[in-house]
């Protein structure tokens, strides 16, 4: 790897981009936004945890407490959003008859909501976890 190249670690995957384009995202990625958590999967609870992406970064630690408000750099409030929840799974049958196990959904465990005007496709959530359908019942003559 020539000196010129700068690793960006990001999700287990090394991708290899220009110095300029990686400062670029550094820089926007590590502007910090008023956000309020939510513990999706354990409401009231809080959630500790230690958080790096960017090599240049310290380790940080932090604990968010569900309801309350934070000023959080974006790359942690993408993370958040879009790589922490529970995959649910389903079998199906394949052609020749074998169960088969598929990803049915994906459930988030937590959820920042911006408190400040952005744009929230930055922050990943707008995107829609599941849609159910409900058949309601027909409705009676009086």
């Amino acid at each position: 790897m020539s000196q010129s190249e700068k690793i960006l670690i990001q999700t287990g995957k090394r991708v290899k981009k220009a110095p300029a384009d990686l400062d670029a995202l550094y820089k926007k990625e590590s502007q910090r936004v008023k956000v309020r958590f939510r513990n999706l999967e354990m409401p009231g609870g809080k959630v500790s945890f230690p958080y790096r992406k960017y090599e240049q970064d310290p380790l940080m630690q932090y604990e968010l407490e569900d309801g309350k408000d934070y000023e959080l750099p974006v790359h942690l409030i993408k993370h958040l959003n879009n790589n922490v929840g529970q995959i649910e799974h389903k079998y199906l049958l394949d052609s020749s008859g074998r169960p088969t196990m598929t990803v049915q959904s994906r459930k988030r465990r937590f959820m920042l909501e911006s408190l400040e005007f952005i744009d929230m496709q930055d922050l990943g959530t707008t995107h829609i976890d599941e849609v159910k359908s409900v058949e309601l019942p027909p409705l009676r003559k009086k």
